[in-house]
């Protein structure tokens, strides 16, 4: 217990639950969330804060008679057993926010807070929670599972369900990682002046057909990349298509590059250059034979160290790829700044030049039209993702696209299917 403010502590909290939980317990959670307490505590100073939060404390603690938790600095939390408390917890949260409607006063101080109460019921809001300390990580992250605009919100079924899913697919990528479930698939790049497939893009999947099937990299990227194992997984993709490379001699069945996307926090790793020159010695290969995408938004966010790294990597052979034109910031400058030999314009931009329902199709055309013939004159190759029709080809082919990626031509291939699909493609 904290004796300033007679609040319990996390870890008390999470004895108490431990205690509920293995006597299966039914129990209402409350977690009051002080929204403005770090503007206050910034303004009065931590003393008058703490004595807020005990002040608050005290007003729970006797409307429930329970004890109450310091979630963290910013919240309470109270435990209500549905059993042994015979409450109309409705009109409870209705007291509670009536009384956070008025002001609070510290010494001669009043402070009328923004808060929010957050609601579950154990166990049927919790059920993904195998440990106290999951139960504990959802409270503190409820405020992500409630849609609604109400003062008590109450846990989104749905939202919940999207937890649920990534935490599977957070397991499904650490098991992928540590027994070699991550695999690499290709999808062609035809080059319209040659008439044959010169280039390929890598693109991760995860093997995982018993669980939840196929995952998207759309899906499961930003999972990999908020728990800090992005840098693993770009490794193992750098360090398969390299071995790739060397076992298949694919330059000699007619591919010039393979595309490869670098993340945000490998291009700004000042390892970099050192770790792809070592991959390409260990390997046996050209750096001509790869080509490292970067996204639009990351050259802008981490332009510095990226630019310096760029400029040590083209020493030494290796070629570059603004990826996903027209998806985020779209600032042209980058292009005359960064020295990118392809611009790869994203379907964002070409889909609605083909779209008959979109009302502003002309206006699309026109904006695409210019983007082209101004890529073009700054001396850079195109390349269009998401070609699927005969009528997006021929148009970006009158318009002097000369590299065309899209289910048009293929879809994403294996390994094997790969090989098969030049050696066909390519004869």
């Amino acid at each position: 217990m904290d004796y300033e403010t007679s609040l319990f502590k996390q870890n008390a909290l999470k004895m108490v639950l431990q205690e509920k939980t293995n006597k299966k317990k039914d129990f209402y959670i409350l977690n009051v969330d002080i929204e403005d307490y770090d503007e206050i505590e910034k303004s009065f100073g931590a003393q008058i804060s703490r004595y807020l939060k005990k002040d608050i404390g005290n007003y729970l603690n006797k409307k429930f008679k329970t004890s109450v938790f310091e979630m963290n600095k910013n919240s309470l939390t109270i435990l209500v057993d549905k059993n042994e408390k015979k409450i109309d917890i409705d009109k409870y949260t209705k007291d509670i926010e009536e009384r956070f409607k008025q002001y609070w006063k510290i010494g001669k101080s009043k402070f009328v807070l923004k808060t929010h109460c957050d609601f579950l019921e154990y166990p049927q809001d919790l059920t993904s929670c195998k440990t106290e300390s999951d139960i504990i990580s959802f409270i503190e992250d409820c405020h992500k599972f409630t849609k609604s605009d109400s003062y008590v919100k109450r846990v989104d079924k749905e939202l919940v369900e999207n937890r649920n899913r990534n935490s599977t697919i957070l397991q499904i990528i650490e098991t992928a990682i540590e027994k070699d479930g991550i695999e690499v698939y290709f999808q062609p790049i035809y080059n319209i002046k040659e008439k044959k497939f010169t280039n390929a893009e890598a693109l991760v999947r995860l093997k995982d057909k018993e669980t939840i099937g196929f995952i998207s990299p759309e899906e499961f990227i930003p999972i990999v990349e908020k728990n800090g194992m992005i840098i693993t997984l770009s490794n193992i993709i750098f360090e398969k298509v390299f071995v790739f490379l060397s076992k298949e001699n694919v330059c000699k069945k007619g591919i010039n590059h393979i595309e490869i996307n670098l993340s945000g926090v490998q291009s700004i790793d000042s390892d970099l250059p050192n770790q792809m020159g070592q991959l390409l010695q260990r390997n046996g290969i050209e750096p001509s034979a790869i080509n490292l995408e970067i996204t639009e938004s990351i050259a802008i966010l981490s332009a510095s160290m990226l630019k310096k790294n760029m400029n040590e990597l083209k020493e030494i052979g290796f070629t570059f790829s603004m990826d996903d034109f027209g998806t985020g910031y779209s600032n042209l400058a980058q292009m005359v700044k960064v020295d990118y030999e392809y611009i790869k314009i994203d379907k964002s931009l070409l889909w609605p030049c083909f779209d008959e329902n979109n009302k502003d199709r002309v206006k699309a055309t026109l904006l695409l039209e210019n983007i082209i013939t101004m890529i073009l004159n700054l001396g850079k190759e195109i390349i269009a993702e998401g070609v699927e029709t005969k009528e997006q080809f021929d148009f970006l082919k009158k318009h002097g696209v000369n590299f065309i990626q899209g289910y048009y031509f293929s879809k994403p291939l294996c390994m094997v299917d790969y090989i098969k699909f030049v050696e066909e493609k390519n004869a």
